[in-house]
């Protein structure tokens, strides 16, 4: 993350930007754990 102040400029300056920014992050999350899971029960 070498861009966190250019990030934070451009989401503060438009909301649904952080709405989308906020549900990406937890898809890849979201994604991430699913497929721990699945590698770890296959184990």
């Amino acid at each position: 993350m070498k861009r966190p102040a250019a990030t934070a400029v451009a989401l503060a300056a438009d909301p649904s930007a952080v709405t989308l920014y906020r549900l990406g992050l937890l898809g890849v999350n979201l994604g991430l754990w699913t497929l721990i899971v699945v590698i770890v029960r296959a184990l």
